[in-house]
């Protein structure tokens, strides 16, 4: 690829590298506001999990289990439970009525609801004229309260007990909407629902109606029995067939009875096994973190982490309980392990990606490069999850579409409390750490596997243009915020920048096995541990997550295509159907045609017998066949009409609310927020999420696109790079690039060029390599090969490197030059012991008293200077002289001569004077400008002119 196509490729990013510059700019957000982002998922965890805390309601206790059969109650072949008498018979009566004609000239939208729910008063009087009921019926007793149920006698519920079963409150209510719908909603049940006999939205009673047409009003009466009389039902049936007319059903109705089971109420020591998996997850959780050896508490995280896997099960929990979502006993029960099993293998991944980068960073930048390492598989899972469950969705079975409505609130969940619990408080925790803790862990960190960091462009925060004000404070702490918490200052760097880098580091004679910490212990490496290095393979492959994902697979194949097929058909014999113990996430395919009545009223019952002091838990209820009747109600009846009388508290109340109307946009704000609380919970759900998503989608496309125009506007990338980092000084931007291309332990690195864009590393071995400063690409290798002459010569080869051998003694100008001809290599070069360069050359001091002059843009030696064996421990050059110490302790000063043509060559290398400094090695020399000074193990200083 040539550097057109690397620029292009640059200057359009791929998706990859727009979503991994998405968790780095995530990142570094977290990092700087770790309260914020705390505060912000604390919020919406008890937001969302409100129920859950609330009632201690886990999915987990999901309240049913559901039964059906056809024909007659007949219990063989059912489950356990069923061989059980049950708790109560459930007979209900759904009244399908509507005014005709309708005449809208005449007749407003109020009367269309008090037509069809004046009928329930002579559906009762006609219930109560049955004989036999007052026996079969189960009877109740409760004392006075609020609420507008029965306080005695039969258990019937029925839209009359509005008006507290009293035909004369009825007929003096003048606004019969507004008292349905004046009873509160509690959100373990509503009154309102129950006394209509089914939910409110069903029955086409609305609080508000816009327009003034005809409707069809549906609603319910809800009969209890201690036993079945089947004798008592008929005459129900004959009663109700003299003032409505019966409505068959299209499929089963009459015929099918269902079965509903309350399983036993869950107390503490029934949750003891999932809090105890919880448990034991924290405890392994700081047991292997305690392998990391990287963070500031290990205790912290392990809770931090075991917080996260809790709140995304109380989330979920609570928003199921907001949609009304009821999860099948499978899927509630296994759920909870998933999520523990998901939730470890990704804290396990964001942990290992934010601890292995070089402590020598700032947090922000370590939290930022770690998510942008692992952000694109991340997120990659996460949609692969997804597009799973959006399968096993569309399937159509029941059981599995409930299922994947529960996981993906709990993925979305779990993934929403990782990003903006977890990872602030991984932050929180690498901000406690100390100066002697990096730098035992920049120890650690040479013996272990570092991953090569990206580089991207500064972060500009939106709200910086529209405020910028609240920066300037922010702005005077910009440096010591961004220089890898080094707590150096402007003044520091600018003197930094104008110092002289020390290259002259001397030779180890040992290899770097091992690191060392102050008190000369070794440090162990972290992936030593065994159980750290299954942990990190495991979370490295993703094995859960792509293990569950094939399982959930053939779980769909096999519900949704072998099991599916083997389904008796609707109408089939209730033997065979009971054999398959069918509940309630199957309980669609029962030949019902007003089925969906029953299935919303289920939670409702053990609400309503506790009033009583009576319980379902463990017990079961039977739905014998509803009775659907309908009726038509003339436009002259009298109970269209109300009577001008004394007014019950909802007329009063709504006299006023008339007399106070507001103007038809106030009236629609106030419709608005009397909604109800599940479509509340939606909309914030959608708003959360649409947040999100234009986050991700400003920082993935939005940045990228305006950093596109700027890289087309400027001749190169590099050049661009240059310019922002020149101008901005970001030091935490500067993120490290890794270098690698040497076997041994590098001792020597330090930039040259005419800008100091070429750097140049030494190794033990000799190897001297050159790197671009910018990209961190390798350039060239320097070529050291001499060649010693093996004969006389009069011509000199200008291929190889020129080589002084014997200089004239006292000679300050004499050309000391030696021709060579035939050259035969050799084969062990001398080691490094010191080097320099300039914007031209690279001068290397070495062991065998020799000084090897190379090209900078060749990568070839130029020349060679052999006088002395000793050798040369320092050097330093500047313009064309050398000024070079050696380990004998004399000082010398050379001259090079190069030539005027091009490409760069050595004419001549001439010394100018040699003198005896010290007596001992010289450990220190220093160059001034008009003298050089010297420091010896001999505790003296020499200066010289």
């Amino acid at each position: 690829m040539n550097a057109e196509q690397r620029r292009d490729r640059r200057q359009y990013p791929t998706i990859r590298d727009r979503v991994t510059q998405a968790y780095y700019e995530h990142g570094r957000f977290c990092a700087f506001h770790p309260p914020l982002c705390l505060s912000v998922s604390i919020v919406c965890f008890l937001f969302l999990a409100f129920p859950t805390i609330s009632r201690f309601r886990l999915p987990v206790s999901s309240p049913m289990d559901v039964h059906w059969t056809t024909g007659s109650l007949e219990k063989e072949n059912g489950p356990d439970w069923l061989q059980l008498a049950p708790a109560a018979y459930l007979q209900q009566i759904v009244i399908r009525a509507g005014v005709e004609p309708w005449n809208p000239n005449v007749l407003n939208a109020e009367q269309s609801v008090r037509g069809p729910i004046s009928r329930a008063f002579s559906a009762i009087e006609k219930l109560r004229s049955v004989p036999g009921l007052s026996a079969a019926c189960l009877h109740v007793q409760r004392p006075a309260s609020t609420l507008p149920i029965p306080e005695k006698d039969c258990l019937l519920i029925a839209p009359t007990y509005f008006w507290n079963d009293t035909m004369e409150q009825f007929l003096e209510d003048t606004n019969v909407v507004s008292t349905v719908f004046s009873p509160p909603c509690a959100p373990s049940l509503c009154i309102r629902d129950l006394l209509l006999g089914m939910p409110a939205g069903m029955t086409g009673i609305k609080q508000r109606f816009q327009t003034n047409r005809k409707r069809n009003i549906d609603f319910g009466l809800t009969l209890f029995f201690h036993e079945y009389n089947e004798k008592v039902i008929e005459s129900l049936r004959s009663a109700l067939d003299h003032e409505f007319t019966r409505v068959q059903s299209a499929a089963q109705d009459e015929s099918t009875f269902v079965h509903v089971f309350y399983r036993p109420r869950k107390y503490f020591a029934d949750y003891f096994p999932l809090l105890f998996s919880y448990l034991v997850f924290a405890l392994y959780l700081y047991y292997s973190a305690s392998k990391f050896e990287m963070v500031s508490s290990r205790a912290g995280l392990a809770l931090a982490a075991a917080f996260t896997i809790a709140a995304t099960l109380l989330s979920t929990a609570g928003v199921s309980a907001y949609l009304d979502l009821q999860p099948s006993l499978w899927g509630a029960e296994v759920f909870p392990y998933l999520a523990l099993i998901l939730g470890l293998e990704n804290i396990l991944v964001i942990t290992k990606a934010v601890v292995y980068t070089p402590p020598s960073l700032d947090v922000a930048s370590r939290i930022a490069h770690g998510l942008s390492h692992e952000g694109y598989t991340l997120t990659k899972y996460f949609i692969l999850e997804l597009i799973f469950l959006s399968v096993g969705f569309v399937t159509g079975v029941p059981e599995i579409q409930q299922f994947c409505q529960f996981a993906f609130v709990g993925l979305v969940a779990d993934f929403f409390m990782q990003l903006f619990f977890y990872v602030p408080c991984l932050a929180l925790d690498l901000h406690r750490l100390g100066d002697e803790e990096k730098k035992r862990f920049s120890l650690l960190l040479l013996t272990c596997k570092v991953p090569q960091l990206g580089t991207f462009p500064a972060v500009n925060c939106p709200v910086k243009r529209l405020w910028p004000s609240l920066f300037e404070r922010a702005r005077k702490r910009r440096v010591k915020r961004t220089l890898s918490e080094s707590r150096i200052d402007e003044n520091l760097i600018e003197a930094s920048e104008g110092n002289d880098k020390k290259k002259t580091h001397r030779r180890s004679a040992s290899s770097l096995k091992c690191a060392f910490d102050d008190n000369g212990k070794p440090v162990q490496s972290t992936v030593s541990a065994r159980r750290l290095r299954i942990m990190y393979f495991i979370a490295r492959t993703r094995f859960f997550q792509r293990t569950l994902m094939v399982l959930f697979a053939l779980w769909v194949i096999w519900l949704g295509f072998i099991v599916r097929r083997n389904l008796p058909e609707n109408g089939a014999n209730s033997t065979e159907t009971s054999r398959f113990g069918v509940s309630q996430r199957l309980l669609e395919t029962a030949p019902q045609e007003w089925g969906e009545w029953q299935r919303r009223t289920f939670k409702w019952w053990p609400v309503l017998f506790a009033e009583y002091n009576l319980t379902l838990s463990g017990h079961y209820i039977t739905y014998l066949p509803p009775i659907v009747v309908k009726a038509a109600i003339p436009p002259n009846d009298p109970m269209l009409f109300p009577i001008k009388g004394k007014e019950t508290n909802g007329s009063k109340e709504t006299k006023r609310e008339h007399v106070k109307e507001a103007p038809n946009e106030l009236r629609s704000r106030i419709e608005w927020l009397e909604l109800q609380l599940r479509v509340y919970m939606v909309v914030c759900l959608f708003c959360v999420l649409t947040i999100v998503i234009l986050f991700l989608l400003y920082a993935c496309f939005w940045g990228q696109w305006r950093n596109g125009w700027k890289f087309h506007n400027n001749a190169s990338i590099a050049e661009e790079l240059a310019q922002q980092h020149a101008k901005s000084k970001n030091f935490s931007e500067s993120v490290p690039l890794k270098l690698v291309g040497h076997r041994f332990p590098v001792e020597m690195v330090f930039a040259c060029g005419p800008r100091n864009e070429i750097i140049v590393s030494i190794c033990q071995d000799g190897k001297v390599i050159f790197w671009d400063e910018v990209t961190g690409e390798k350039r060239q290798l320097l070529n050291r090969n001499r060649a010693l002459p093996t004969g006389n010569s009069t011509q000199q080869d200008t291929q190889e490197p020129t080589e002084i051998t014997d200089p004239t003694p006292n000679s300050d100008s004499t050309k000391t030059t030696t021709k060579s001809s035939p050259k035969t290599p050799i084969e062990t070069l001398p080691s490094i012991w010191c080097a320099n360069a300039d914007e031209r050359v690279l001068v290397l001091g070495c062991a065998d008293g020799s000084i090897e002059v190379g090209s900078l843009e060749r990568a070839k030696l130029l020349g060679v200077y052999l006088q002395s064996q000793s050798g040369v421990g320092h050097i330093k050059i500047k313009n064309d002289f050398l000024v070079l110490a050696r380990l004998a302790g004399t000082v010398e000063s050379l001259k090079i001569d190069y030539t005027d043509s091009e490409p760069l060559r050595i004419r001549s290398i001439r010394q100018l004077c040699q003198a005896p400094a010290h007596q001992k090695p010289i450990t220190v020399l220093e160059c001034a400008s008009k003298c050089f000074i010297t420091a010896s193990h001999d505790h003296t200083e020499g200066m010289a002119a």
